[in-house]
Protein backbone atom coordinates (compact mmCIF):
# COMPACT_ATOMS: atom_id res chain seq x y z
CA UNK A 1 0.00 0.00 0.00
CA UNK A 2 1.56 3.46 -0.49
CA UNK A 3 2.50 5.32 2.77
CA UNK A 4 0.28 7.82 4.26
CA UNK A 5 2.62 10.73 3.70
CA UNK A 6 0.25 11.07 0.17
CA UNK A 7 -1.63 14.24 0.86
CA UNK A 8 -5.07 15.46 -0.72
CA UNK A 9 -4.96 18.85 -3.26
CA UNK A 10 -5.75 21.95 -2.25
CA UNK A 11 -9.44 21.70 -4.51
CA UNK A 12 -9.94 18.40 -2.40
CA UNK A 13 -9.34 19.75 0.67
CA UNK A 14 -11.45 23.03 0.00
CA UNK A 15 -14.35 20.41 -1.07
CA UNK A 16 -13.64 18.75 2.36
CA UNK A 17 -14.23 21.99 4.55
CA UNK A 18 -17.34 23.04 2.35
CA UNK A 19 -19.08 19.77 2.96
CA UNK A 20 -18.42 20.05 6.71
CA UNK A 21 -19.31 23.63 6.97
CA UNK A 22 -23.04 22.58 5.01
CA UNK A 23 -23.25 19.34 7.07
CA UNK A 24 -22.54 21.18 10.13
CA UNK A 25 -25.22 24.57 9.20
CA UNK A 26 -27.85 21.64 8.66
CA UNK A 27 -27.14 19.51 11.55
CA UNK A 28 -26.77 22.00 14.19
CA UNK A 29 -27.72 25.68 13.64
CA UNK A 30 -31.80 25.38 13.61
CA UNK A 31 -34.49 22.27 14.17
CA UNK A 32 -35.97 24.38 11.36
CA UNK A 33 -36.04 24.04 8.11
CA UNK A 34 -34.76 26.76 5.87
CA UNK A 35 -31.68 26.93 7.67
CA UNK A 36 -31.20 22.86 6.85
CA UNK A 37 -32.50 23.27 3.66
CA UNK A 38 -29.57 25.87 3.42
CA UNK A 39 -26.87 23.32 4.81
CA UNK A 40 -28.52 20.97 2.68
CA UNK A 41 -27.64 22.92 -0.30
CA UNK A 42 -24.28 23.70 0.32
CA UNK A 43 -23.87 19.70 0.89
CA UNK A 44 -26.06 18.90 -1.83
CA UNK A 45 -24.11 19.95 -5.42
CA UNK A 46 -20.82 19.27 -3.79
CA UNK A 47 -22.17 15.15 -3.19
CA UNK A 48 -23.22 15.45 -6.53
CA UNK A 49 -19.79 16.55 -7.90
CA UNK A 50 -17.63 14.68 -5.42
CA UNK A 51 -19.71 11.67 -3.59
CA UNK A 52 -16.28 10.05 -3.13
CA UNK A 53 -15.09 12.51 -0.67
CA UNK A 54 -18.68 13.20 0.82
CA UNK A 55 -18.63 9.48 1.90
CA UNK A 56 -15.82 10.22 4.67
CA UNK A 57 -18.19 11.99 6.92
CA UNK A 58 -20.51 9.01 7.21
CA UNK A 59 -17.52 6.98 9.42
CA UNK A 60 -16.80 10.40 10.94
CA UNK A 61 -20.35 11.35 12.18
CA UNK A 62 -21.61 7.81 12.59
CA UNK A 63 -20.87 8.21 16.66
CA UNK A 64 -23.52 10.82 16.44
CA UNK A 65 -26.34 8.19 15.46
CA UNK A 66 -27.43 8.62 18.93
CA UNK A 67 -27.88 12.20 18.64
CA UNK A 68 -29.82 12.88 15.61
CA UNK A 69 -30.74 15.43 13.60
CA UNK A 70 -34.27 16.54 14.71
CA UNK A 71 -36.27 18.82 12.45
CA UNK A 72 -39.65 20.58 14.01
CA UNK A 73 -41.21 23.20 10.86
CA UNK A 74 -45.30 22.91 11.34
CA UNK A 75 -45.42 25.99 8.75
CA UNK A 76 -43.93 23.05 6.00
CA UNK A 77 -46.14 20.25 7.31
CA UNK A 78 -43.75 18.70 9.22
CA UNK A 79 -45.47 16.84 12.18
CA UNK A 80 -45.51 18.27 15.70
CA UNK A 81 -43.44 15.11 17.14
CA UNK A 82 -41.05 16.22 14.32
CA UNK A 83 -38.49 13.88 12.41
CA UNK A 84 -35.42 12.75 12.98
CA UNK A 85 -32.64 11.45 11.12
CA UNK A 86 -29.04 10.21 11.91
CA UNK A 87 -26.65 12.33 10.36
CA UNK A 88 -24.26 9.84 8.77
CA UNK A 89 -27.55 7.86 7.04
CA UNK A 90 -28.03 11.77 5.56
CA UNK A 91 -24.64 11.74 4.20
CA UNK A 92 -24.76 8.12 3.28
CA UNK A 93 -27.67 8.56 1.01
CA UNK A 94 -26.35 12.35 -0.61
CA UNK A 95 -23.13 10.10 -1.55
CA UNK A 96 -25.03 7.37 -2.95
CA UNK A 97 -26.88 9.76 -5.09
CA UNK A 98 -23.89 11.21 -6.47
CA UNK A 99 -22.14 7.97 -7.00
CA UNK A 100 -25.25 6.47 -8.59
CA UNK A 101 -25.05 9.77 -11.00
CA UNK A 102 -21.73 9.07 -11.88
CA UNK A 103 -22.72 4.90 -12.83
CA UNK A 104 -25.31 6.37 -15.16
CA UNK A 105 -22.89 8.18 -16.79
CA UNK A 106 -20.19 6.22 -16.95
CA UNK A 107 -22.51 3.73 -18.54
CA UNK A 108 -24.14 6.22 -21.46
CA UNK A 109 -21.18 6.92 -22.46
CA UNK A 110 -19.57 3.27 -21.72
CA UNK A 111 -22.44 2.23 -24.07
CA UNK A 112 -22.51 5.03 -26.89
CA UNK A 113 -18.23 4.24 -27.45
CA UNK A 114 -18.67 0.52 -26.99
CA UNK A 115 -15.69 0.45 -24.53
CA UNK A 116 -14.30 -1.80 -21.96
CA UNK A 117 -15.14 -0.98 -18.52
CA UNK A 118 -11.64 -1.07 -16.53
CA UNK A 119 -10.90 -4.22 -14.42
CA UNK A 120 -9.70 -1.64 -11.31
CA UNK A 121 -13.48 -0.31 -11.58
CA UNK A 122 -15.71 -3.31 -11.10
CA UNK A 123 -13.10 -6.00 -10.44
CA UNK A 124 -9.58 -8.12 -9.46
CA UNK A 125 -8.59 -10.59 -7.49
CA UNK A 126 -8.78 -8.28 -4.52
CA UNK A 127 -12.65 -8.11 -5.32
CA UNK A 128 -14.82 -8.47 -1.81
CA UNK A 129 -16.19 -12.28 -1.84
CA UNK A 130 -19.97 -12.14 -1.81
CA UNK A 131 -21.19 -15.48 -1.10
CA UNK A 132 -21.26 -14.53 3.10
CA UNK A 133 -22.14 -11.16 1.93
CA UNK A 134 -25.31 -11.96 0.56
CA UNK A 135 -25.89 -14.36 2.52
CA UNK A 136 -25.85 -11.86 5.89
CA UNK A 137 -28.03 -10.08 3.73
CA UNK A 138 -30.61 -12.49 3.44
CA UNK A 139 -30.21 -13.38 7.22
CA UNK A 140 -30.87 -9.68 7.67
CA UNK A 141 -34.27 -10.26 5.48
CA UNK A 142 -35.46 -13.51 7.59
CA UNK A 143 -35.06 -11.36 10.26
CA UNK A 144 -37.71 -9.04 9.46
CA UNK A 145 -39.84 -11.60 7.47
CA UNK A 146 -40.06 -13.56 10.82
CA UNK A 147 -40.25 -10.59 13.14
CA UNK A 148 -43.65 -9.77 15.49
CA UNK A 149 -42.98 -5.60 14.98
CA UNK A 150 -42.10 -5.51 11.28
CA UNK A 151 -41.67 -1.73 11.53
CA UNK A 152 -38.41 -2.21 14.04
CA UNK A 153 -37.43 -4.99 11.94
CA UNK A 154 -37.39 -2.87 9.32
CA UNK A 155 -35.31 0.36 10.18
CA UNK A 156 -32.76 -2.30 11.76
CA UNK A 157 -32.68 -3.85 8.50
CA UNK A 158 -32.06 -0.42 7.03
CA UNK A 159 -29.43 1.00 9.22
CA UNK A 160 -27.68 -2.15 10.29
CA UNK A 161 -27.51 -4.63 7.44
CA UNK A 162 -28.15 -2.61 3.83
CA UNK A 163 -26.78 0.99 4.75
CA UNK A 164 -23.51 -0.38 6.40
CA UNK A 165 -23.40 -2.82 3.53
CA UNK A 166 -23.66 0.23 0.81
CA UNK A 167 -21.24 2.01 2.54
CA UNK A 168 -18.83 -0.91 2.35
CA UNK A 169 -19.66 -1.10 -1.50
CA UNK A 170 -19.02 2.45 -2.22
CA UNK A 171 -15.47 2.05 -0.32
CA UNK A 172 -14.08 -0.53 -2.19
CA UNK A 173 -15.31 1.14 -5.38
CA UNK A 174 -13.81 4.57 -5.20
CA UNK A 175 -10.24 2.85 -3.17
CA UNK A 176 -9.90 0.64 -6.40
CA UNK A 177 -10.44 3.80 -8.16
CA UNK A 178 -8.15 6.13 -6.89
CA UNK A 179 -5.85 3.69 -4.87
CA UNK A 180 -4.59 2.82 -1.29
CA UNK A 181 -4.59 7.23 -0.23
CA UNK A 182 -8.08 7.22 -0.43
CA UNK A 183 -8.67 4.49 2.25
CA UNK A 184 -6.15 6.21 4.03
CA UNK A 185 -8.66 8.94 4.11
CA UNK A 186 -11.64 7.01 5.23
CA UNK A 187 -9.58 5.81 8.27
CA UNK A 188 -8.27 9.04 9.09
CA UNK A 189 -12.08 10.34 9.47
CA UNK A 190 -12.97 7.40 11.06
CA UNK A 191 -10.57 7.60 13.59
CA UNK A 192 -11.18 10.70 14.37
CA UNK A 193 -14.79 10.57 15.00
CA UNK A 194 -13.65 8.06 17.52
CA UNK A 195 -10.97 10.94 18.72
CA UNK A 196 -13.88 13.31 19.42
CA UNK A 197 -16.16 10.75 21.13
CA UNK A 198 -13.12 9.78 23.05
CA UNK A 199 -12.31 13.40 24.18
CA UNK A 200 -16.22 14.24 24.85
CA UNK A 201 -15.84 11.19 27.07
CA UNK A 202 -12.74 12.13 29.05
CA UNK A 203 -14.02 15.80 29.86
CA UNK A 204 -17.44 14.69 31.31
CA UNK A 205 -15.41 12.77 33.34
CA UNK A 206 -13.42 16.09 34.55
CA UNK A 207 -16.68 17.82 34.97
CA UNK A 208 -16.70 19.65 31.58
CA UNK A 209 -19.51 18.61 29.31
CA UNK A 210 -19.55 19.43 25.70
CA UNK A 211 -21.79 16.86 24.44
CA UNK A 212 -24.99 19.00 24.35
CA UNK A 213 -22.83 21.78 22.31
CA UNK A 214 -22.69 18.96 19.67
CA UNK A 215 -26.26 17.50 19.50
CA UNK A 216 -29.52 17.04 21.41
CA UNK A 217 -29.81 13.10 23.00
CA UNK A 218 -32.43 11.29 21.29
CA UNK A 219 -33.33 9.47 24.49
CA UNK A 220 -32.83 10.77 27.98
CA UNK A 221 -29.71 10.04 29.78
CA UNK A 222 -27.34 11.35 32.07
CA UNK A 223 -23.90 12.20 30.57
CA UNK A 224 -22.55 10.73 33.73
CA UNK A 225 -23.62 8.05 35.76
CA UNK A 226 -22.78 6.83 39.33
CA UNK A 227 -22.83 3.19 39.66
CA UNK A 228 -21.05 0.64 41.49
CA UNK A 229 -18.71 2.74 43.52
CA UNK A 230 -17.23 4.99 39.89
CA UNK A 231 -18.27 7.73 37.70
CA UNK A 232 -19.29 6.40 34.49
CA UNK A 233 -19.03 9.06 31.00
CA UNK A 234 -21.64 8.59 28.29
CA UNK A 235 -19.68 10.83 26.38
CA UNK A 236 -21.98 11.26 22.44
CA UNK A 237 -24.18 7.83 23.49
CA UNK A 238 -26.77 7.01 25.85
CA UNK A 239 -24.77 4.94 27.87
CA UNK A 240 -21.36 4.18 29.12
CA UNK A 241 -21.17 0.49 27.69
CA UNK A 242 -21.45 2.08 24.38
CA UNK A 243 -18.72 4.44 24.42
CA UNK A 244 -16.27 1.86 25.08
CA UNK A 245 -17.81 -0.46 22.77
CA UNK A 246 -17.58 1.81 20.16
CA UNK A 247 -13.52 3.41 21.45
CA UNK A 248 -12.59 -0.16 21.53
CA UNK A 249 -12.56 -0.65 17.69
CA UNK A 250 -10.60 2.75 17.43
CA UNK A 251 -7.40 2.56 19.59
CA UNK A 252 -5.57 -0.27 18.43
CA UNK A 253 -6.03 0.97 15.07
CA UNK A 254 -4.82 4.35 15.75
CA UNK A 255 -1.91 2.69 17.97
CA UNK A 256 -0.48 0.34 15.33
CA UNK A 257 -0.62 3.07 13.00
CA UNK A 258 1.10 5.11 15.49
CA UNK A 259 3.93 2.39 15.48
CA UNK A 260 4.42 2.70 12.16
CA UNK A 261 4.66 6.37 11.63
CA UNK A 262 7.21 6.63 14.89
CA UNK A 263 9.72 3.99 13.74
CA UNK A 264 9.30 3.97 10.05
CA UNK A 265 12.14 6.93 8.27
CA UNK A 266 14.41 9.33 9.77
CA UNK A 267 14.82 9.42 13.45
CA UNK A 268 14.73 12.29 16.56
CA UNK A 269 12.21 14.39 16.21
CA UNK A 270 11.07 13.89 12.84
CA UNK A 271 9.86 10.93 14.49
CA UNK A 272 7.10 12.70 16.87
CA UNK A 273 6.41 14.78 14.02
CA UNK A 274 4.84 11.79 11.65
CA UNK A 275 3.12 10.08 14.59
CA UNK A 276 1.82 12.79 16.90
CA UNK A 277 -1.67 13.11 15.40
CA UNK A 278 -2.01 9.11 15.63
CA UNK A 279 -0.76 9.25 19.46
CA UNK A 280 -2.95 12.14 20.06
CA UNK A 281 -6.08 9.82 18.45
CA UNK A 282 -4.85 6.67 20.59
CA UNK A 283 -4.48 8.78 23.43
CA UNK A 284 -8.09 10.28 22.93
CA UNK A 285 -9.83 7.07 22.14
CA UNK A 286 -7.85 4.73 25.07
CA UNK A 287 -8.76 7.92 27.10
CA UNK A 288 -12.17 7.83 26.53
CA UNK A 289 -12.57 3.68 27.18
CA UNK A 290 -11.23 4.23 29.95
CA UNK A 291 -13.66 7.19 31.36
CA UNK A 292 -16.53 4.51 30.33
CA UNK A 293 -15.62 1.79 33.02
CA UNK A 294 -16.81 -0.60 30.94
CA UNK A 295 -15.79 -3.94 32.30
CA UNK A 296 -15.94 -5.87 29.07
CA UNK A 297 -14.29 -2.48 27.27
CA UNK A 298 -10.99 -3.12 29.42
CA UNK A 299 -11.04 -7.03 29.12
CA UNK A 300 -11.25 -6.08 24.85
CA UNK A 301 -8.27 -3.87 25.42
CA UNK A 302 -6.17 -6.01 27.52
CA UNK A 303 -6.51 -8.54 24.56
CA UNK A 304 -6.00 -6.21 21.86
CA UNK A 305 -2.64 -4.92 24.08
CA UNK A 306 -1.54 -8.19 23.94
CA UNK A 307 -1.77 -8.86 20.25
CA UNK A 308 -0.23 -5.31 19.58
CA UNK A 309 2.99 -6.08 21.82
CA UNK A 310 3.48 -9.59 20.47
CA UNK A 311 3.15 -8.30 16.98
CA UNK A 312 4.91 -4.72 16.82
CA UNK A 313 7.61 -4.72 19.43
CA UNK A 314 10.43 -5.86 17.23
CA UNK A 315 11.81 -8.90 18.65
CA UNK A 316 15.39 -7.11 19.68
CA UNK A 317 13.65 -5.03 22.29
CA UNK A 318 11.43 -7.48 24.41
CA UNK A 319 12.01 -11.55 25.21
CA UNK A 320 10.98 -14.36 23.52
CA UNK A 321 7.36 -14.49 23.06
CA UNK A 322 7.25 -18.10 24.91
CA UNK A 323 7.76 -15.35 27.88
CA UNK A 324 6.25 -12.34 26.93
CA UNK A 325 2.85 -13.90 25.89
CA UNK A 326 2.53 -15.37 30.03
CA UNK A 327 3.88 -12.08 31.62
CA UNK A 328 2.01 -9.45 29.70
CA UNK A 329 -1.15 -12.09 30.08
CA UNK A 330 -0.15 -12.00 33.81
CA UNK A 331 -0.01 -8.70 34.34
CA UNK A 332 -3.47 -8.11 32.90
CA UNK A 333 -4.84 -10.77 35.10
CA UNK A 334 -3.28 -9.15 38.19
CA UNK A 335 -4.13 -5.52 37.58
CA UNK A 336 -8.27 -6.81 37.04
CA UNK A 337 -7.90 -8.66 40.14
CA UNK A 338 -6.44 -5.71 41.75
CA UNK A 339 -9.83 -3.56 40.32
CA UNK A 340 -12.14 -6.36 41.29
CA UNK A 341 -10.84 -5.89 45.02
CA UNK A 342 -11.12 -2.89 45.12
CA UNK A 343 -13.90 -0.94 42.59
CA UNK A 344 -17.27 -2.64 43.43
CA UNK A 345 -17.60 -1.78 39.66
CA UNK A 346 -15.04 -4.78 39.20
CA UNK A 347 -15.88 -7.21 41.42
CA UNK A 348 -17.36 -10.03 39.73
CA UNK A 349 -19.67 -11.78 41.61
CA UNK A 350 -23.06 -10.02 42.47
CA UNK A 351 -24.14 -6.83 41.09
CA UNK A 352 -24.44 -6.81 37.48
CA UNK A 353 -22.40 -9.77 37.04
CA UNK A 354 -24.92 -11.87 38.12
CA UNK A 355 -27.67 -9.97 36.31
CA UNK A 356 -25.68 -10.37 33.10
CA UNK A 357 -26.06 -14.36 34.05
CA UNK A 358 -30.01 -13.85 34.49
CA UNK A 359 -29.86 -12.05 30.89
CA UNK A 360 -28.33 -15.24 28.88
CA UNK A 361 -30.56 -17.91 31.04
CA UNK A 362 -33.30 -16.14 29.76
CA UNK A 363 -32.16 -15.27 26.09
CA UNK A 364 -30.73 -19.13 25.83
CA UNK A 365 -34.90 -20.22 27.05
CA UNK A 366 -36.00 -17.46 24.11
CA UNK A 367 -33.52 -19.31 21.37
CA UNK A 368 -35.04 -23.11 22.68
CA UNK A 369 -38.68 -21.34 21.78
CA UNK A 370 -37.65 -19.95 18.87
CA UNK A 371 -34.58 -21.87 17.12
CA UNK A 372 -35.00 -19.80 13.82
CA UNK A 373 -34.76 -16.85 15.74
CA UNK A 374 -37.34 -13.61 16.84
CA UNK A 375 -35.78 -11.32 14.13
CA UNK A 376 -34.39 -7.78 14.04
CA UNK A 377 -34.50 -5.42 16.96
CA UNK A 378 -37.34 -7.55 18.59
CA UNK A 379 -35.37 -9.01 21.87
CA UNK A 380 -36.83 -5.56 23.76
CA UNK A 381 -40.37 -6.88 23.14
CA UNK A 382 -40.03 -10.15 23.67
CA UNK A 383 -37.76 -10.22 26.64
CA UNK A 384 -40.63 -9.35 29.51
CA UNK A 385 -41.95 -12.94 28.73
CA UNK A 386 -38.60 -14.88 29.87
CA UNK A 387 -36.99 -12.04 32.47
CA UNK A 388 -36.08 -13.63 35.81
CA UNK A 389 -39.35 -12.46 38.07
CA UNK A 390 -36.96 -11.01 40.50
CA UNK A 391 -35.79 -8.36 38.22
CA UNK A 392 -39.22 -7.74 36.33
CA UNK A 393 -40.02 -4.55 38.64
CA UNK A 394 -35.84 -3.07 37.82
CA UNK A 395 -34.70 -1.21 34.78
CA UNK A 396 -33.52 -4.58 33.25
CA UNK A 397 -37.41 -4.88 31.64
CA UNK A 398 -35.95 -2.43 29.09
CA UNK A 399 -32.83 -4.63 27.48
CA UNK A 400 -32.25 -4.45 24.40
CA UNK A 401 -30.33 -7.34 23.78
CA UNK A 402 -28.88 -10.58 25.24
CA UNK A 403 -25.13 -8.66 25.99
CA UNK A 404 -23.59 -12.36 23.73
CA UNK A 405 -22.92 -11.96 20.25
CA UNK A 406 -23.82 -15.61 19.61
CA UNK A 407 -26.90 -15.05 21.06
CA UNK A 408 -27.71 -12.10 19.63
CA UNK A 409 -27.21 -12.60 16.21
CA UNK A 410 -28.93 -16.16 16.69
CA UNK A 411 -31.95 -14.68 17.86
CA UNK A 412 -31.72 -11.20 15.62
CA UNK A 413 -30.56 -13.32 12.29
CA UNK A 414 -31.14 -17.03 12.86
CA UNK A 415 -28.53 -19.88 11.86
CA UNK A 416 -28.00 -17.89 8.33
CA UNK A 417 -26.76 -15.31 10.29
CA UNK A 418 -24.39 -17.04 12.39
CA UNK A 419 -23.35 -19.12 9.55
CA UNK A 420 -22.91 -15.60 7.57
CA UNK A 421 -20.73 -13.95 10.44
CA UNK A 422 -18.72 -16.66 11.42
CA UNK A 423 -17.78 -17.25 7.51
CA UNK A 424 -16.64 -13.72 6.70
CA UNK A 425 -14.63 -13.90 10.48
CA UNK A 426 -12.96 -17.24 9.74
CA UNK A 427 -12.17 -15.35 6.34
CA UNK A 428 -10.72 -12.17 8.36
CA UNK A 429 -8.12 -14.45 10.42
CA UNK A 430 -7.05 -16.58 7.89
CA UNK A 431 -5.57 -13.82 6.24
CA UNK A 432 -2.39 -13.65 6.74
CA UNK A 433 -0.33 -10.67 8.09
CA UNK A 434 2.94 -9.30 6.90
CA UNK A 435 5.12 -8.73 9.13
CA UNK A 436 5.15 -4.86 7.84
CA UNK A 437 1.27 -4.35 7.66
CA UNK A 438 0.91 -2.46 10.92
CA UNK A 439 -2.58 -1.52 9.50
CA UNK A 440 -3.61 -5.27 9.01
CA UNK A 441 -2.40 -5.91 12.78
CA UNK A 442 -4.19 -3.22 14.23
CA UNK A 443 -7.18 -4.16 12.67
CA UNK A 444 -6.90 -7.82 14.03
CA UNK A 445 -6.39 -6.36 17.62
CA UNK A 446 -9.46 -4.49 17.25
CA UNK A 447 -11.41 -7.43 15.73
CA UNK A 448 -10.16 -9.62 18.65
CA UNK A 449 -11.16 -6.90 21.33
CA UNK A 450 -14.72 -6.30 19.64
CA UNK A 451 -14.85 -10.19 20.10
CA UNK A 452 -14.04 -10.33 23.22
CA UNK A 453 -16.36 -7.86 24.45
CA UNK A 454 -18.88 -8.95 22.54
CA UNK A 455 -19.10 -11.92 24.63
CA UNK A 456 -20.47 -9.85 27.67
CA UNK A 457 -21.84 -7.34 25.67
CA UNK A 458 -23.03 -6.16 22.03
CA UNK A 459 -20.80 -6.69 18.94
CA UNK A 460 -22.36 -5.78 15.68
CA UNK A 461 -25.98 -4.59 16.33
CA UNK A 462 -25.26 -0.54 16.58
CA UNK A 463 -24.82 1.64 13.80
CA UNK A 464 -20.93 2.55 14.31
CA UNK A 465 -20.58 -1.24 15.59
CA UNK A 466 -21.73 -2.10 12.14
CA UNK A 467 -20.01 0.53 10.25
CA UNK A 468 -16.65 -0.72 12.26
CA UNK A 469 -17.39 -4.20 11.64
CA UNK A 470 -16.90 -3.93 7.60
CA UNK A 471 -14.11 -1.33 7.97
CA UNK A 472 -12.21 -3.45 9.76
CA UNK A 473 -12.96 -6.20 6.93
CA UNK A 474 -12.06 -4.12 4.43
CA UNK A 475 -8.78 -3.31 6.01
CA UNK A 476 -7.53 -7.01 6.50
CA UNK A 477 -9.03 -9.32 3.98
CA UNK A 478 -7.90 -6.29 1.22
CA UNK A 479 -10.62 -5.93 -0.52
CA UNK A 480 -10.19 -2.63 -2.32
CA UNK A 481 -5.78 -3.50 -3.45
CA UNK A 482 -4.29 -6.44 -5.22
CA UNK A 483 -1.02 -6.50 -3.40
Amino acid sequence: MAQPSQRLSRSEIGILIAMGVGLLIAYRVSAQLPFTALGLAIVTPLALWRPDLLLAYVPFTVALYFMPKGLFDARFGIRESGIYVPLHEVVLLLALAGASIHLLIFGIVWRRNRQTIPKEIFGGSAAAPLLPIILFVLAGVWGVVIAEARGAALRELRWLILEPIIFVGLLVFYTRQRGPRYLHLMIGFWLSGGALAGLVGMLQLAGINLAPWIGIKSGYSEDLIAVEGVRRATGLYGHPNNLGLALGRIWPVAAALAHVAFWNGPGGMARLRRAWPLLLVTLLSLGGLLASFSRGAYLGALVAGVILAVTLIPAHLCPPRRILLPVLGGVGVLGFLILAFTVERFNLIGGSSSIRLQTWASALAMLRDHPLGIGLDQFGLIYPRYIAPELASTNEIHTAHPHNLILDIALRMGPLGLIAVGWLLVRFYRQPSPPAAALMIGASAAMSAALMHGMVDAFYFWPDLALAFWMLLVIRLGWVHDS
